[in-house]
C-alpha cells in the first residue's frame, strides 16, 4: 500500500483540497502507511491518515505552538512540585491543599507523561531531561506507587478482607459466594445495608445462607464476619447524624487463642456536605474527627488491632498522616503498585485501607472483582506477638 501510496505522491496526483501535498508531508505520510495494517487500506482511512499528518505537521511550524510545547516539561514540573508541596505540608489545611491531595494519582501521572511527549516531540535533550523528575514526582509521591516497605515475615496464616459492597449492589447472594470461595477468616464490610427493601433486608438474608460457617455481626451499614470465636463485641456512635454507619469494635479470638481486635469503619465522604468547594474543607475536617474517635476508642489497649474500612480520603490527606502516627498502613508495608481500589470499574484513587499494629503482613492487593464500585482489599498476616487476655 505504501509503494502505490508513494506512485501518487510522485505522480503528484494525490491531492488535498488545496492541492498537490507538499513533499514533507509526503516524507511524513509513507512511513506510517507502512506500518498500517491491511485492515486500514481503504479511501476514509487514507484521508484520515492524511489530514492528521497534514495538521500536525503545519502545527509544528506555528511559533506559538512552538512555544507552548518548549514550556509544557517546565511548567508540568513547577506544577507537580507545587502539588507535592501542597500534599506534605499543607495537607488539609486549606482549600488549595485539599485539592492537590484529592486529585487522583494517574491525573499527575497523565501530566508528567504529556510534559515527556512535549520534550521527545521538541528532540530536546534539556525538556526530556526537566520531563524525568515530573514523571517521578508525579509516579512516586503523588501517584503512591508503592515498593515493600518490609519483609514478607516467616508466616502470615491468616486472611482479612475490607469490602465496600455498595448496599448489595449485585446482590446478597452473590456477594456471599465470592467470599465463601475466598474464605477469609475475618471480613469488614461497609455499606452491607439494601434500603429498597422493606421490612427486611432481603440481600443480608441471601448473603448469610451463602456464608453458612460464619459469625455475622452487622449494625447499621456495618457488616462484620469471621470463622473465629467473637471475643467481645461493641458498636460505636462515629458521627452526630449518620447513625447507621457507626463504629464496629470486635475482638475474636484466633484458633491459637491470641486475641485481635478490628475496628471496622466508613468515614464521612464530601459529597455529604453537597457540592460546594466549602464540602471539602468540612468533610476533611469531620474525617479528622473521626480519626480522633478511632485513636480514642482504640486506647491503650496492647492487642494487636486492625483498622478496616472505607476512608473516602487520598493517602495523602491529613486524617492518613493522624492515623498513621499510632498505625502502620498495610498497603506501605507489603503493598507494590497503586493500590487504587475506587472504582472497580476504572481504578483513580486508594480510599479503602487496612492499618494495624501489632500484626504482620505477608501479601497484599486490592481484588479485581467488580461485584460492587470498589475493589475489595485482601491481605494475609500473622501475629507479632501474643497479647494477653483469656
Amino acid at each position: 500500500m505504501a509503494a502505490v501510496v508513494q506512485h501518487f505522491l510522485g505522480a503528484g496526483r494525490l491531492r488535498s483540497r488545496a492541492g498537490p501535498l507538499p513533499r514533507p508531508i509526503a516524507a511524513i505520510l509513507v512511513p506510517e502507511l507502512a506500518f498500517t495494517p491491511a485492515r486500514m487500506a481503504n479511501p476514509a482511512s487514507v484521508s484520515a491518515v492524511v489530514f492528521a499528518r497534514a495538521m500536525f505537521a503545519r502545527a509544528a511550524k506555528s511559533p506559538l505552538l512552538g512555544w507552548l510545547v518548549r514550556a509544557v516539561p517546565f511548567v508540568t514540573l513547577a506544577l507537580l512540585l507545587l502539588a507535592w508541596a501542597l500534599t506534605a505540608w499543607g495537607r488539609d489545611a486549606f482549600l488549595l491543599a485539599m485539592i492537590a491531595s484529592h486529585v487522583p494519582g494517574p491525573v499527575y501521572i497523565a501530566l508528567a507523561l504529556l510534559a515527556l511527549a512535549a520534550g521527545a516531540l521538541r528532540r530536546s535533550f534539556v525538556s526530556g531531561l526537566v520531563a524525568l523528575p515530573s514523571v517521578a514526582i508525579a509516579v512516586l509521591p503523588l501517584g503512591g506507587w508503592t515498593v515493600p516497605a518490609q519483609r514478607a515475615p516467616a508466616r502470615a496464616p491468616h486472611r482479612m478482607l475490607s469490602w465496600n459492597v455498595e448496599q448489595w449492589g449485585r446482590g446478597g447472594a452473590r456477594l456471599g459466594r465470592a467470599l465463601r470461595q475466598l474464605g477469609p477468616d475475618v471480613f469488614c464490610l461497609q455499606e452491607a445495608k439494601n434500603y429498597n427493601s422493606f421490612p427486611g433486608d432481603k440481600e443480608w438474608v441471601a448473603f448469610e445462607e451463602q456464608l453458612p460457617g460464619y459469625r455475622l455481626i452487622r449494625h447499621g451499614e456495618m457488616a462484620f464476619g469471621t470463622r473465629w470465636e467473637i471475643y467481645d463485641h461493641w458498636h460505636v456512635k462515629f458521627h452526630d447524624e449518620l447513625w447507621r454507619r457507626p463504629m464496629l469494635d470486635i475482638t475474636v479470638r484466633t484458633p491459637e487463642g491470641q486475641l485481635v481486635r478490628f475496628l471496622n469503619v466508613h468515614m464521612v465522604h464530601t459529597g455529604y456536605y453537597g457540592k460546594r468547594p466549602s464540602a471539602l474543607t468540612m468533610a476533611s475536617a469531620e474525617r479528622l474527627a473521626q480519626a480522633e474517635r478511632i485513636l480514642a476508642r482504640m486506647g491503650t489497649s496492647p492487642l494487636p488491632t486492625v483498622v478496616c474500612g472505607d476512608f473516602n480520603a487520598p493517602e495523602n490527606s491529613a486524617v492518613l498522616a493522624r492515623l498513621r502516627e499510632r498505625l502502620s498502613d498495610a498497603w506501605r508495608q507489603r503493598g507494590t503498585g497503586f493500590g487504587l481500589t475506587s472504582s472497580s470499574h476504572l481504578p483513580l484513587r486508594r480510599i479503602d485501607y487496612l492499618l494495624t499494629t501489632g500484626l504482620e503482613i505477608g501479601e497484599i492487593a486490592p481484588l479485581h472483582w467488580q461485584l460492587s464500585d470498589h475493589r475489595p482489599l485482601w491481605a494475609t498476616f500473622g501475629l507479632e506477638q501474643a497479647p494477653g487476655g483469656s
